[in-house]
């Protein structure tokens, strides 16, 4: 079945027409976005923002500490830069730190205030991040010009935690006339430090201040310097109460933007999740959000107690089974378009996939309805913000970013459809769920686990075994959680980390091995493993989200060895791990470690998403890249990295990239991936890289419908997998692996179709294996069906006095060949010896090629 182009595209133009009784037709096309600025690009951006001044200007922010300024004019060739205090902030490329707010004073026209939200280094010992507010005002015989001199700090805070991460960073005036500001819950996985629910620090929550120093309010006694440079609105939650005076609201995790409704005075905040949902919330004062103890509406931390109750529910979340996983806040449309899809509603959009939707919002019933507008192509979601007429833009995030404009019509990049290599194959009923991890035994079966309760008709807890010929069958009693990485050891040992705390019955923190029942591996973790990778002497790496492996302090990523957990610590710095989470493993021909995630230093030495273990120190490739690493594979030549990133060294990438090992430089494959990467395979010849992408591209401007799988050569660049045009699977790649003949690749994911076939979550790629056609005829022909031992299949006409009946499993293993009289225009074929299954049929001679699906009872 071929894609359909312009409807997989998202950009086909269509019309929504409204047809009133008196015969006028008010037609509205289907919402899109171009660039905004042909002429302009800026430097990661981080907001977007209008004076509210009558001047038609807009300020963009770039994440290293400078603010852009520009007539808002599409064909505008002239920017300014406003303000720089690059020396002031603190600054990696895709971390959460740098200059992150900007809000202009309600008087800004006579006062010239303006307000700057930042980081800088902390001089706190152990501590990489202070938070700061200050306030400049722009030079009187210049409005593109700020006066440096006249900085003025409002308010700093130094986190209570080595994480960089979670910093927040929206800062913007209400309708009250009150400053506020979002603070993140300081970073790390699941809140180490419970700031969230904690009421005497800042972090996990929503500020407000009055900055005016009018006398209207008390001057805040906050302990942390400066001191006096603000005021305590006096209906704050927390006046007179335990608690902080600045507090507006709380048990936030990282609310990326909050906006301001004018008509209706409603605060709708966005907040990023853990690892279940995003949540969007409408911020009210003395609100508890609920964090940590709950995300969105589960739980996430039962040990926690709210600080206040009761607890405040999003009013809208949306799950990660489709690759969202970064909500960034937006406003609600108010500008000049009457089309219904945006007119009066919430516009957000995801950081990681580019899509953006609309929000409806009912206040009456409380009830929240979204619909998908577009998907980027490939273009990330740093930020929303509005001109002065209310119209609505987006930034892309990296080195030569643009911004983007939302409109009708199909002015949108395109793509097109391209042949596939190879052909896909089902795995017979797949899995009631996600396929997170997969790794093949050394006798080609494939150990299988993320989180379903179904495997074909077995019914394992998050793990199973599929063998080519004996498909399905479970691994003993599964686990209590989630898993989300598999390795095997050189003795058939297999390694499984995850979210769980028992398998097989027993107690297992996070890890465990299977040799022949399951064994915990000492105390395990204290938080969750994402990646494991066995050294070849077994020696076992463990990397996630913990503080803790087996007592000791390691930081996010261990060695198993011997039977005791030990840290990697750096012999120069004295310093363990990493500062943020590990999210990819791997190992190269010297025994080197090669890691990836979300930190910026391992063993206290910068390294920006990606670093290297060599027994005794840690270093990092080059400038490392500006987002996550999640999938790392390493030849001779080269080091494959895939994530989410734009750049790597001073390369824009686009999602994946390569480090040259001779070379020692970082160098683009094509112009990248149109989304994210989760899982890297190499079987020689060609890498393969799965995620959640739409679009592969070797030339700029072509954008190749890949449906988020493909692989690379020198050669050839980026091809599309599979049968014509049917290429790639429905949704998210989380796995690959590949056979020991390297035949076969193994797809995982959360995805209903592979290619043209049915595909529950997971599925086979070949390009050389000979297997039945995948469009079976009707079985009416065909009797029984379930058999026993013997099926009748009707061959009228033939001229042939016999046929080949071939019968295959349902992965492509020859189970039998052999050559059946035709009387009467039947054939009856006996298998007398045949495990129960599905299998394919094929029937063939000169007259006759014909395909069945069969079931043996």
């Amino acid at each position: 079945m071929a894609l359909n182009l312009k409807a997989k595209s998202g950009k086909r133009t269509s019309l929504i027409c409204l047809v009133f009784f008196i015969g006028i037709i008010y037609c509205h096309s289907q919402v899109t976005y171009q660039d905004a600025f042909p002429n302009l690009s800026f430097e990661y951006p981080t907001e977007i923002m209008n004076a509210n001044d009558g001047t038609n200007r807009l300020f963009v922010l770039e994440q290293a500490g400078r603010i852009k300024v520009f007539q808002n004019d599409q064909g505008t060739t002239v920017v300014n830069t406003f303000l720089d205090i690059q020396s002031t902030v603190s600054f990696s490329s895709g971390q959460e730190i740098g200059l992150l707010g900007l809000a202009f004073h309600p008087n800004f026209r006579q006062n010239r205030y303006f307000y700057v939200y930042h980081t800088r280094q902390s001089s706190v010992s152990g501590i990489n991040v202070e938070i700061v507010l200050a306030r400049y005002t722009v030079m009187a015989n210049n409005p593109n010009l700020a006066d440096s001199s006249t900085r003025l700090e409002i308010l700093s805070f130094d986190k209570n935690q080595g994480n960089s991460n979670h910093n927040g960073g929206k800062i913007a005036f209400g309708p009250d006339g009150y400053l506020y500001l979002s603070i993140g819950d300081g970073g790390g996985g699941g809140d180490p430090n419970k700031n969230a629910q904690n009421l005497n620090n800042v972090f996990g929550s929503i500020l407000r201040i009055d900055v005016d120093l009018d006398g209207n309010n008390t001057v805040e006694s906050n302990p942390d310097e400066p001191n006096g440079n603000y005021e305590i609105p006096s209906d704050n939650p927390r006046v007179g109460q335990n608690g902080l005076d600045e507090l507006f609201a709380w048990g936030i995790r990282n609310t990326w933007k909050f906006s301001f409704d004018g008509p209706t005075g409603r605060m709708w905040g966005a907040d990023v999740g853990q690892g279940d949902v995003e949540e969007i919330n409408l911020i009210v004062k003395g609100g508890n959000y609920g964090w940590n103890r709950f995300e969105g509406n589960t739980v996430e931390d039962g040990s926690t107690v709210l600080a206040t109750t009761p607890d405040l529910k999003p009013i809208f979340e949306y799950g990660r089974g489709n690759g969202d996983i970064s909500i960034t806040g937006g406003y609600v449309y108010r500008g000049a378009s009457n089309n219904p899809q945006i007119k009066d509603k919430y516009i957000f959009g995801d950081y990681i996939t580019g899509r953006v939707w609309a929000l409806g919002y009912d206040p009456s019933s409380g009830d929240a309805t979204s619909e998908l507008l577009f998907r980027t192509n490939g273009q990330y979601i740093s930020s929303f913000g509005l001109d002065e007429t209310g119209e609505l833009y987006f930034s892309d995030y990296g080195t030569s970013s643009k911004l983007y404009k939302i409109i009708g019509g199909n002015n949108g990049p395109q793509t097109i459809a391209v042949n596939g290599v190879g052909d896909w194959y089902g795995m017979g009923e797949g899995t009631n769920g996600t396929v997170g991890a997969m790794a093949a035994t050394s006798d080609d079966a494939i150990v299988v686990a993320g989180g379903f309760t179904a495997a074909g008709n077995m019914a394992p807890s998050n793990i199973a075994l599929y063998d080519p010929e004996l498909e399905w069958n479970e691994l003993a009693n599964g686990a209590n959680g989630d898993i989300k990485s598999i390795a095997i050891d050189s003795e058939g040992n297999v390694f499984v980390g995850g979210d769980f705390t028992q398998i097989g019955g027993i107690p297992a923190n996070n890890i465990a091995v299977w040799s022949g029942s399951w064994s915990a591996l000492g105390q395990g973790t204290n938080g969750p493993v994402s990646s494991i990778a066995i050294a070849p002497d077994n020696k076992v790496y463990v990397g996630g989200t913990f503080e803790i492996a087996g007592g000791t302090t390691v930081n996010n990523i261990a060695l198993w060895s011997d039977g005791s957990w030990l840290p990697l610590t750096d012999a120069t710095t004295g310093t363990a791990g990493t500062n943020n989470e590990v999210r990819a493993i791997s190992i190269d021909q010297s025994g080197h470690i090669y890691i990836g995630g979300n930190f910026d230093s391992a063993g206290g030495e910068s390294a920006p998403r990606i670093a290297v273990w060599d027994g005794t120190d840690w270093s990092t490739l080059g400038q490392g890249t500006s987002g996550f690493v999640q999938a790392i594979a390493i030849t001779q030549e080269h080091v494959y990295a895939g994530g989410n990133f734009a750049i790597a060294g001073n390369n824009t990438v686009n999602r994946i990239a390569r480090w040259d090992r001779t070379s020692l430089l970082w160098e683009a494959m094509g112009q990248g991936l149109s989304g994210n990467v989760n899982a890297l395979a190499i079987d020689g010849d060609y890498l393969y890289a799965g995620g959640n992408f739409e679009t592969a591209s070797n030339e700029a401007d072509i954008n190749m419908i890949v449906n988020n799988i493909a692989r690379w050569s020198e050669d050839n660049g980026w091809e599309a997998l599979g049968n014509g045009t049917d290429v790639g699977v429905g949704n998210i790649v989380n796995s690959l692996t590949f056979d020991g003949t390297k035949s076969r690749l193994y797809v995982g994911g959360t995805f209903d179709s592979a290619g043209e076939d049915s595909a529950n979550n997971i599925a086979i790629w070949s390009e050389t294996l000979v297997l039945p056609p995948t469009n079976p005829e009707a079985t009416e022909l065909l009797y029984p069906n379930p058999f026993e031992h013997l099926i009748n299949v009707e061959v009228k006409n033939s001229t042939q006095d016999t046929i080949n009946a071939v019968l295959y499993t349902i992965s492509g293993i020859l189970v039998s060949s052999k050559s059946y009289p035709i009387q009467n225009d039947l054939v009856t074929l006996e298998f007398p010896i045949l495990s129960s299954g599905l299998y394919y049929l094929k029937i063939q001679n000169e007259d006759t090629d014909k395909a069945y699906k069969v079931i043996k009872r």
